[in-house]
């Protein structure tokens, strides 16, 4: 099998946690990287998730890069009445080694 590389963007919330555990899984799949931006929840919280969530897969090693704290146009806003205040519903992750 040939392996395929991804490089996601994600607002990692809970449907971007469940993108990335099924990547990280995938035989073949190479997560090249991730950068992960304000959205579901603020970068800050975005990028500690994603890490929280490689690390969960056993990818901590998967840089991670912060990106856009805002949208490009329009309000920011965030979708913590669905995804919970820490942005994972009701899990509860270990903070994850390292950084952003």
């Amino acid at each position: 099998m040939a392996t395929r590389t991804f490089f996601l963007d994600v607002d990692t919330g809970i449907d971007d946690a469940f993108a990335i555990l099924r990547v990280a899984a995938e035989p073949g799949a190479e997560i090249a990287g991730i950068s992960a931006v304000a959205g579901n929840v603020d970068v800050a919280t975005a990028a500690r998730n994603t890490r929280a969530v490689l690390a969960l897969a056993g990818a901590g090693g998967v840089p991670v890069h912060v990106g856009a704290t805002a949208p490009l146009s329009g309000a920011p806003a965030d979708a913590r009445e669905v995804h919970g205040g820490g942005g994972l519903g009701r899990a509860v992750l270990p903070e994850p080694p390292g950084a952003a």
